[in-house]
């Protein structure tokens, strides 16, 4: 995939949801994947010349024009197949912004560190607080909130959200939001199975005007 510090390939942006973590989040999916999981939610993401090139001074502006955000949640398809620009992008939001960043990735953090890249290392270090890694095992869908399968892991890169971690992560069930953008609708989150019955309901019904899942379920 194109490595450049200016453009992100973008699937998808939802300026303001509450299930991607705490308070109201901006909400970014970058376009591309490798992973190829069964039963991804976010299938439309994977292919790497698809989705929408955005510069990174447009994105930066259309958040921090956002009043009242916590911060931002960034998923795909995968993030770190853009680390160049994805690095820049955090970096610009660190110095601009005091929002959170919670990253999505379907590397294990393990690996992320393995490559030795300074920019990947940036990233996972200094310019996020919380990554959650790993490819979805639909076998290993548990039901807990704001991960797709027990093998994926959230990790506290920083200390912004260690108090109240345990309210955010640890209590049961799984929310979702469908947001209407003109004749589209999006599913935002991972959703329980009653939550994805009802997408089902909303695409039979809607056909093409409805967007494929926005999970975060690698």
């Amino acid at each position: 995939m194109e490595q450049n510090d200016e453009t992100l390939r973008v699937h998808a942006i939802v300026k303001r949801t509450t299930v991607l973590g705490p308070g109201e989040r901006f909400a970014l999916w970058l376009q591309g994947c490798e992973k190829n999981c069964p039963s991804c939610m976010s299938s439309s993401a994977r292919d790497k010349r698809g989705g929408t090139l955005i510069r990174v001074s447009e994105i930066l502006q259309s958040i921090l024009s956002e009043k009242g955000l916590e911060g931002i949640t960034i998923s795909g398809g995968e993030p770190f197949l853009q680390y160049r620009a994805l690095y820049n992008f955090l970096k610009q939001l660190r110095e601009q912004s005091r929002l959170g960043v919670i990253l999505y990735t379907g590397y294990y953090l393990d690996e992320l560190r393995g490559m030795n890249n300074p920019e990947i290392h940036a990233i996972t270090a200094k310019l996020s607080d919380i990554i959650i890694d790993g490819p979805y095992l639909e076998e290993l869908s548990d039901g807990k909130p704001l991960r797709g399968s027990s093998n994926q892991t959230i990790h506290l890169t920083s200390k912004r959200y260690a108090r109240i971690y345990p309210d955010i992560y640890g209590q049961p069930g799984r929310k979702c939001e469908i947001h209407l953008n003109n004749k589209e609708a999006f599913l935002v989150g991972i959703p329980d199975e009653h939550g994805y019955k009802v997408w089902q309901n909303i695409i039979a019904a809607v056909g093409r005007a409805a967007k494929p899942v926005l999970g975060d379920m690698y």
